[in-house]
């Protein structure tokens, strides 16, 4: 299992793999990612903030199912909706599974934030 992140409009986004391979001597049989993109926040969030971001080299996964209480997809663009929190705790966006022609699997996240409150960055993780 690994992980990166990246840091967007304070907050950091943190993608993790399991990759599943079975080898057979030198010979590749099967090879599998799986992943998950999650929100950390260092700290409580008195506003609400939002922020969007899209996956590039997107044709390398075959399965997105994203938090559809916090995340809206339209047409490859994803846009996150965060309520004000006293918890700051991980949030998972998105979860999805690549196809396994790709090894590796590089997917990129190019993020963009926007507070409500003001304020703004950018970032992007892989």
């Amino acid at each position: 299992e690994g992980g990166s992140g990246e840091e967007v409009g304070g907050h950091s986004l943190l993608i993790s793999e399991v990759v599943n391979a079975r080898l057979e001597g030198r010979k590749l049989l099967q090879y599998r990612v799986s992943g998950e993109l999650r929100l950390v926040s260092p700290a409580a969030r008195p506003g609400t903030s939002e922020f969007r971001f899209r996956l590039r080299n997107a044709h390398r996964i075959e399965q997105v199912k994203v938090n559809d209480k916090f995340v809206k997809a339209n047409d490859g663009m994803y846009t996150v909706s965060l309520p004000p929190t006293r918890d700051p705790k991980p949030l998972p966006l998105m979860k999805y599974v690549a196809s396994g022609r790709w090894r590796p699997v590089p997917v990129y996240v190019d993020a963009e934030a926007a507070e409500a409150a003001g304020g703004g960055g950018g970032g992007g993780a892989r």
